[in-house]
């Protein structure tokens, strides 16, 4: 696989490489159909060629709400002390926002600006919110390792031990293209995911207001078809666990590895990770919303320090009988030690 960021990384102007038209320019040159779009107050902020490096870590930043700097540094292949001066660059160019939320742990947020560049709509934070903030932390921990595009990613969730050998080569610049077919490499890193906040904004934009049980047959409708139209832009959506008549209501898994179908059957992985014991009330509700709705997923993933917990998920599954339940360890880094307890 070619990998298509910069080998080295260089913060001045004259020496990073220039993208393609799509995001070429200084941040605030938005071609829209040929316009430029003037952000307010680029007049006062010098200009600044974007690298793809950029682009991949802003787009990460806002597809998760937030993260921290070693998880950005993980996901493009950089030291973090080497990587801060550019973070610092970003945040002078009001492309991302920072907040430190204690002494040394610092988060980086998206602003209107950079969701304006890479056409996104998601709702900004001000500042995390703290009782979601070690889960979000975690999770960008994992998902960093998932989605970067190096071969020493670690096998955070065991796929090359259970046999997977051809998985989808990532689209250059991190875009999604949903319609334009896949193309394959035999390794198993550069995943392409779907985030929660991902999911739960296609599924706001794909409800129009009809209930739950129509959703529910239109997942079942896809899934059993052959077309894969779940891939289809705006069909995030489809990503929801619809419970039957209020028994397992609503569930989304906080990340879905996206695969291409396996005999037009689908082959999506669900990847959970669990920091806090729930009751076996909770883990059995949401295994059987697994097991009565989780057509478009061959696996489900569940990710958690806790052996506690990995146990409690165990026992839980020997009431609902989840063929495809995968319970694996992961430890985040020790930074996060003081928000996992």
């Amino acid at each position: 696989m070619s990998n298509f960021f910069p080998t080295t990384f260089n913060a001045e102007p004259d020496d990073i490489q220039e993208l393609p038209d799509e995001v070429n320019g200084s941040y605030w040159d938005v071609d829209t159909q040929g316009e430029t779009e003037v952000l307010p107050s680029a007049d006062t902020r010098p200009k600044v060629q974007l690298t793809e490096r950029d682009i991949t870590m802003l787009r990460f930043v806002i597809r998760y709400g937030y993260t921290n700097e070693p998880n950005l540094a993980r996901l493009v292949n950089s030291n973090p002390a080497s990587l801060r001066k550019r973070l610092r660059q970003l945040v002078a160019l009001g492309l991302l926002n920072q907040v430190d939320m204690l002494p040394g742990l610092r988060v980086y947020l998206p602003t209107r600006e950079s969701q304006g560049l890479l056409l996104s709509r998601f709702q900004l934070l001000k500042r995390p919110p703290f009782a979601l903030f070690q889960h979000t932390i975690a999770l960008t921990t994992l998902g960093a390792e998932i989605e970067r595009e190096f071969p020493d990613s670690a096998d955070m969730l065991g796929l090359h031990q259970r046999g997977d050998e051809r998985v989808p080569r990532r689209f250059k610049h991190g875009q999604r293209l949903w319609t334009d077919g896949w193309t394959y490499e035999d390794f198993t890193w550069g995943e392409n995911t779907l985030t929660e906040r991902e999911i739960r904004q296609g599924q706001h934009l794909h409800r129009a207001g009809r209930p739950s049980r129509h959703l529910r047959e239109e997942v079942y409708e896809v899934a059993t078809s052959t077309a894969g139209s779940e891939l289809e832009d705006g069909k995030q959506g489809l990503f929801v666990l619809y419970g039957q008549e209020g028994k397992t209501g609503e569930h989304v898994p906080d990340l879905v590895i996206i695969r291409p179908r396996v005999d037009g059957k689908p082959a999506h992985i669900a990847v959970e990770l669990e920091l806090t014991l729930k009751s076996q009330k909770d883990y059995i509700r949401i295994l059987r919303a697994y097991r009565a709705a989780g057509w478009l997923y061959r696996d489900i993933v569940w990710a958690t320090p806790s052996t506690e917990i990995a146990n409690a998920l165990k026992t839980a599954n020997e009431t609902v009988g989840l063929p495809n339940l995968y319970v694996k360890r992961f430890v985040p880094r020790d930074e996060q030690r003081l928000f996992l307890g």
